[in-house]
């Protein structure tokens, strides 16, 4: 994996990156998938992963066969990687996902959570292999989320990484409401079959910034903000609104690979 480079918070707001370095990895035949569980949740860990472990926190409560959404595979050149399918219909098991919103009658989503809580005014950087295979057509649709939710804390999630009419797009919470996604100057199409390397660095404060690095280039750099009660975590995976009545969703299908979670301080 490529050497982490630390860098300054930069001023707020979106920074445009116009060039982009080459992809990583290369693409090969996965092998057949395996799907397995630890104890009374799913629980995945790799040894090529770096500090996180993730987890079915909703679906197995409900009894969803994740095994139609969720795979686990190897490349040819040994890099192993979680692929996340969603189809249209297939519901949410989280606890809002079922309720009809403005937005749409139910959320689609297929999600992992970090089981490692995240220290609170902290620095982090996280790191993740991606690989867009099909799909994110969407208006909105989600594959990385720095969440805050607990029992003891119903917070919203401080920062959301999605495409949004094709464009790569940041959506920070602040001042309570969430703002209108911010696009980056990156298009579906340049991401779509390749592995990327997605790297952010955040701050875990009330109020702090986050950057985003995509195959080591600074393409964002935002402010954000948690609630004084948060328990910060990330959540991987795909999360959308349902279609309107009388059209459809298409399918979208995500790899990530080689995750990583360092404190920076």
């Amino acid at each position: 994996m490529k050497q982490m480079i630390k860098t300054a918070a930069l001023s707020g707001g979106i920074i445009l990156a116009a060039t982009l370095t080459a992809a990583v990895g290369v693409q090969a035949e996965w092998a057949k998938p395996k799907v397995f569980s630890s104890g009374s949740q799913l629980v995945f860990s790799d040894s090529q992963w770096e500090n996180i472990r993730i987890y079915d926190n909703c679906s197995m409560k409900r009894k969803i066969r994740m095994s139609k959404r969720l795979e686990k595979a190897e490349q040819a050149d040994g890099r192993r990687y979680l692929r996340f399918t969603l189809r249209d219909g297939d519901k949410g098991a989280c606890g809002a996902d079922n309720k009809p919103n403005d937005m749409s009658p139910f959320r689609e989503r297929v999600e992992l959570k970090q089981k490692e809580i995240l220290a609170r005014n902290a620095r982090y950087s996280a790191s993740f292999d991606v690989r867009f295979m099909d799909g994110f057509d969407g208006h909105r649709e989600t594959f990385w989320q720095l969440h805050s939710w607990d029992r003891s804390c119903k917070s919203k999630p401080p920062m959301r990484f999605m495409f949004r009419d094709g464009l790569l797009s940041m959506q920070p919470l602040l001042d309570g409401k969430y703002k209108a996604p911010a696009p980056t100057a990156i298009h579906l199409d340049e991401l779509k079959g390749r592995w990327q390397r997605f790297r952010v660095e955040f701050d875990t404060a009330d109020r702090g910034m986050m950057q985003l690095f995509v195959n080591d280039t600074l393409v964002a750099d935002t402010p954000f903000e948690m609630a004084d009660c948060a328990v910060p975590h990330m959540k991987f995976g795909i999360y959308r609104h349902a279609a309107a009545e009388g059209t459809e969703n298409p399918t979208s299908v995500v790899d990530f690979s080689y995750l990583k979670v360092q404190r920076l301080k």
